[in-house]
């Protein structure tokens, strides 16, 4: 699958919060489950326009990474899906530690959430 730097990254922010919420024990459900828009940038993106991480999530809607639910020109309700789970889980399979390395490649856009 092929998705863009800033796809990545956000994917990438996500990804990295369900680990920490599942290693603190929270359930599956509620570690991939991310609010909308403006609680990503407030919660995991502050630098960010809620308008790019809006645009970001649709994308990675398209690609079936995220469940993403319209209303109000905003991408509400963001989730992790199943399909967006196993790729991020094949892509690092030792867990958390490659994603951070990852995140430190991509450090120019995500380094303000490392």
């Amino acid at each position: 699958m092929m998705i863009s730097k800033d796809c990545d990254a956000l994917l990438c922010v996500l990804y990295k919060q369900y680990l920490n919420r599942r290693a603190k024990g929270d359930s599956i459900e509620d570690s991939g489950y991310f609010g909308d828009d403006e609680n990503i940038r407030k919660q995991l993106m502050p630098k960010w326009s809620v308008e790019d991480i809006a645009t970001l999530s649709w994308r990675l809607n398209g690609h079936g990474l995220l469940d993403v639910f319209p209303g109000d020109d905003k991408a509400n309700d963001v989730c992790l899906t199943e399909e967006g789970l196993i790729y991020m889980e094949q892509r690092f399979p030792t867990g958390i530690k490659a994603v951070l390395e990852h995140l430190g490649k991509l450090a120019a856009l995500v380094a303000p959430w490392l």
